[in-house]
């Protein structure tokens, strides 16, 4: 077998997705399009790595390199919450392995100080490939929630918390909201003015303003990206975008305006989105994780339905981490923002727990 590691756009991109459609799920973090995105970024360098065979195609794992002005470190991957492989069912013991060492190799060969893998949700069963190969120093559990959509969430509520969302979507209907995609670039830049300042009414650091633009930008016209919109007559309210794979649909990112938050806009968001992608035949709804189990965003999760799962977030520490650790940590927040670096508690001169006894920390 062999791994091949492709800088950015350079990846033979097609092949890739023609792969993809052998497989029935594949994240939609694994798409190698996301290079286009990440190339527009300040210190990003996105690969992607293709394992082989005789010329058959066996797995892909995408990764990037973000430079930063406190060393290099790798990272699967930042902003989009997951990375981790996406490979033929049957050889998925040597492919897995295979590409985790070639990532941990190039990462080492470019100077980075750490690599994180965050496996994605759904992995379950090929968890244990990922922690026996990459031997990480810190290996730590997550929560995401999901729903399975063979059939609509509210159809497998108890009728009490069914008509609460049915009386709030009515409501909100009542009052004049409708949704529907994004269609413009305007569109959506008044969405993301929505999202900054929503961001900055709860004190929580926005994804890059551009990040989200490159990839409604890239995404969108392909059919692999939908930005649901509530508006009121005229008056935009707020939305939500959403990502896709195969048979998999991230909730992605969501942001309301005041009018929009009490009127509720975001129960037609989720309703239209989920009714969507059942035609569309999705399998899963993937709501990504939640600040904390006791916060409304879980909550509002929670009532549609949405379950746990786990997934595990690796860092393997390739070179010495001091230059990193011996500077504050407040700096590291800033200059590292949404990546994962190392457990908060090396800063506060702690050996912090393993395997999921100590919750991850992005450098937010």
């Amino acid at each position: 077998m062999d791994v091949a590691v492709y800088a950015g756009p350079s990846a033979p991109i097609d092949a890739v997705l023609a792969f993809f459609d052998q497989l029935e799920y594949v994240p939609a973090q694994h798409d190698p399009r996301w290079a286009y995105v990440f190339s527009r970024l300040k210190g990003e360098d996105f690969y992607v790595a293709v394992a082989s065979e005789d010329g058959k195609l066996l797995g892909t794992a995408n990764y990037t390199v973000f430079r930063g002005p406190l060393g290099a470190i790798a990272h699967a991957n930042p902003f989009l919450g997951y990375g981790g492989c996406s490979c033929v069912p049957d050889r998925e013991g040597e492919v897995i392995p295979a590409l985790m060492r070639s990532m941990a190799e190039h990462a080492k060969s470019v100077g980075c100080v750490t690599m994180s893998v965050a496996i994605p949700p759904f992995h379950e069963r090929v968890t244990a490939l990922y922690v026996l190969t990459l031997e990480p120093e810190y290996c730590f559990s997550n929560f995401f929630q999901y729903n399975d959509l063979d059939r609509h969430p509210l159809d497998c509520l108890n009728s009490k918390a069914r008509h609460r969302i049915v009386n709030r979507l009515q409501r909100a209907v009542s009052l004049g909201v409708t949704v529907r995609l994004a269609e413009t670039i305007a569109e959506v830049e008044t969405w993301l003015d929505i999202y900054k300042n929503r961001y900055a009414e709860i004190g929580v650091r926005p994804l890059p303003r551009q990040f989200l633009m490159e990839s409604w930008k890239s995404f969108a016209p392909l059919g692999k990206a939908e930005l649901f919109l509530a508006y009121q007559q005229a008056e935009l309210l707020g939305g939500g975008l959403f990502v896709r794979g195969r048979g998999i649909v991230d909730y992605f990112s969501c942001a309301y305006n005041e009018a929009g938050m009490e009127l509720n806009a975001n129960v037609p968001v989720v309703d239209a989105a989920v009714k969507y992608y059942m035609e569309l035949g999705i399998k899963w709804l993937n709501w990504q994780s939640s600040p904390s189990r006791e916060s409304g965003v879980y909550e509002f999760k929670k009532r549609w339905g949405a379950v746990e799962g786990e997934y595990l977030i690796l860092t393997k520490v390739l070179s010495d981490p001091q230059v990193l650790t011996r500077r504050p940590l407040a700096e590291i927040r800033d200059a590292y923002s949404h990546h994962f670096v190392l457990p908060y508690a090396l800063w506060d001169g702690q050996q912090p727990a393993y395997k999921g006894e100590l919750k991850p920390r992005l450098a937010v």
